[in-house]
């Protein structure tokens, strides 16, 4: 079998992406999230999804997959809590023969060669702000709810902020995507999105606040 190109694994991605849970495959996250014996990656490959769309699905369903679980299937793949690489601190003739040496430059990269653990487009990181963002091309990463958003509704106009109407990041559901101006967005996060009753309350009360500071101001004076 070939193997797969970045732009090959961009387009899988971005279709993993773009393409809504259905109720069968969320049914297959709730019944197999405690299932001990089957790890994230088999499920992601089961239901032919990446890893990160299957981890932020649950998220949304509310599963947590117990640490025991997590911890075996590191375990199984060689990971092991504090351990450290036997031959840390030491140089490579050290602990390696000058045959093994020489056999190893047949493999080493060359210049202009990746090494195996460049990000490939399509890779999901998290931001300190608990967005996450999608690796488009080299060295450039954009919001994974921008990308989803453009992909069903088309290119977000000048100005305009993509946001997630029921308040969760990791909701990624276009329909949970709504497409406002700056403006809107400042409206929803200030005193106007109460109702007007509760604007006039709020309102009275800073006015009270700033009186009983004033008086206490003149108390102290005299």
């Amino acid at each position: 079998m070939p193997k797969e190109t970045n732009a090959g694994k961009q387009k899988n991605f971005l279709k993993m992406y773009g393409k809504p849970f259905t109720k069968k495959e969320d049914k297959f996250l709730r019944d197999n999230c405690n299932n001990p014996n089957i790890s994230l990656k088999q499920m992601s490959r089961d239901l032919k999804r990446s890893e990160g769309a299957a981890r932020q699905r649950m998220v949304i369903l509310g599963l947590v997959r117990p640490k025991e679980i997590t911890e075996k299937f590191k375990q199984q793949n060689g990971f092991k809590k504090g351990q450290v690489s036997r031959n840390k601190g030491l140089k490579q003739a050290e602990y390696m023969s000058p045959e093994s040496i020489e056999i190893c430059k047949k493999s080493q990269f060359k210049a202009g060669h990746l090494p195996h653990n460049t990000k490939y487009n399509g890779h999901e990181r998290l931001t300190k702000d608990g967005y996450i963002e999608v690796r488009v091309k080299p060295g450039k990463y954009v919001h994974k709810h921008r990308l989803i958003y453009e992909q069903h509704f088309g290119k977000i106009p000048k100005g305009m902020i993509v946001i997630f109407a029921d308040g969760n990041s990791a909701n990624f559901e276009p329909s949970n995507l709504k497409c406002i101006s700056r403006q809107e967005n400042m409206n929803r996060n200030s005193i106007a999105r109460f109702p007007k009753e509760l604007i006039r309350a709020i309102k009275i009360n800073s006015k009270l606040k700033k009186r009983i500071d004033e008086y206490q101001k003149q108390t102290e004076r005299s």
